[in-house]
């Protein structure tokens, strides 16, 4: 591969902090200081006064409207769509997440050969308010990463039969960062309609076959279920469960207090909108998740989710 073969690509949703503290914003600034890759990142802010500027990505794409649901993996897709064409290796990034590791964008390149799918750290810690990423973390308190704990054979069948704060209390992290090449992601593109996230259990799930549990353990109902299951098993027959992970740490940083995403319950009685992505959802002109269908009772139980996160707006998982 040549130099800039690889590329990055992020969601960032501009909002402001309690006291206009911008504590998003300054994890992304830590965030892209730390990247070793050229960064395609989307920016959806509804009023159209973004945070980021020309400096904060080799390609920023800007986009308004959109309502309040998760977005993350709808504006993953509205940046791998916008990637040039000499592209070939994609690493998608949460925007509070930095790679320990000087040569881990390197060391892709052979497990790329081998496995479809890489999560690029083996050990992810979460720094407290105010540490410095250039001090190294506590090791005796980490999570592993989903992919290490699915190659070492230490990842217990009810993390996939069971939604909510599974990956927190086993301390095995889904999320942050993956990596697959273009081809790959770019012919299934990633599952982006779980209103208020779970998208990378979504996508690990479904790539190690288990989208059936995965649907099950979030009470699906039939119109959302085969949705998903339909992206699904396209995607399992493409990775079939070839999924590696790379040796070396991943720092999460401070934004925020993680009690306050409520993961566990976030889905509870959400069945009852008989939810339904073909029906319910329709993309704006900027290739944003919009509502379109009359149910104010399934837009204010989104909303309130988002409400209850402190400010919080729907970026990360």
């Amino acid at each position: 591969m040549k130099d800039g073969d690889t590329w990055a690509i992020t969601s960032y949703y501009r909002f402001d902090d309690p006291g206009g503290e911008k504590r998003r914003l300054r994890a992304y600034r830590g965030f892209r200081r730390h990247l070793q890759l050229p960064l395609a990142v989307v920016e959806l802010c509804p009023d159209g006064a973004f945070d980021l500027g020309p400096g904060d990505a080799e390609l920023l794409i800007q986009v308004r409207g959109g309502d309040i649901l998760w977005q993350k993996e709808r504006l993953l897709n509205v940046a791998l769509e916008a990637l040039p064409r000499h592209c070939e290796t994609v690493v998608w990034t949460d925007c509070d997440v930095i790679l320990t590791r000087k040569d881990w964008a390197a060391a892709l390149r052979p497990l790329l050969r081998e496995f479809l799918l890489v999560q690029p750290f083996h050990r992810l810690h979460f720094l407290p308010e105010g540490a410095r990423p250039e001090v190294d973390p506590d090791s005796r308190d980490w999570h592993d990463s989903a992919a290490y704990r699915l190659r070492s054979a230490t990842i217990p069948d009810y993390y996939f039969r069971t939604r909510g704060g599974t990956g927190m209390r086993l301390k095995c992290a889904t999320g942050m960062i993956w990596a697959a090449r273009r081809a790959t992601i770019e012919k299934h593109g990633f599952y982006d309609r779980l209103l208020l996230g779970g998208g990378d259990k979504a996508i690990f799930s479904a790539a190690c076959g288990r989208y059936e549990d995965f649907a099950k353990s979030y009470q699906m109902v039939p119109g959302q279920r085969a949705d998903y299951e339909s992206w699904a098993k396209s995607f399992f027959k493409t990775v079939a469960g070839r999924i590696g992970y790379l040796e070396g740490d991943a720092l999460h940083l401070w934004h925020g207090d993680l009690s306050t995403r409520y993961y566990s319950d976030r889905y509870d009685s959400f069945d009852q909108f008989r939810f339904d992505p073909g029906t319910d959802l329709i993309r704006n002109a900027h290739g944003v998740w919009c509502w379109s269908s009359d149910k104010p009772e399934l837009h204010a139980f989104v909303r309130r989710y988002f409400e209850r996160r402190q400010g919080c707006l729907p970026v990360f998982s």
